[in-house]
């Protein structure tokens, strides 16, 4: 989306991003506003992150979901 809000950061091996966007009109079915977040770290061999997103999508039954994977 070219209408777009993003921000990230990364510090000490942890990472941060975030973004939400303008809706778009009925006929993408997006009438609300998509936003997303996910935070990682990294340190040595262990990692782990965690991911959120909702596509503003009204109706649809996989309209947000969530994410965590660790290694």
């Amino acid at each position: 989306n070219d209408s777009s809000l993003t921000y990230k950061i990364a510090a000490g091996g942890v990472t941060f991003g975030a973004q939400i966007a303008e809706a778009s009109d009925t006929f993408t079915n997006v009438q609300k506003k998509p936003f997303n977040f996910a935070v990682s770290y990294a340190g040595g061999p262990l990692s782990a992150a965690f991911g959120y997103e909702k596509t503003g999508a009204e109706g649809v039954a996989a309209a947000k979901w969530t994410t965590f994977n660790a290694a």
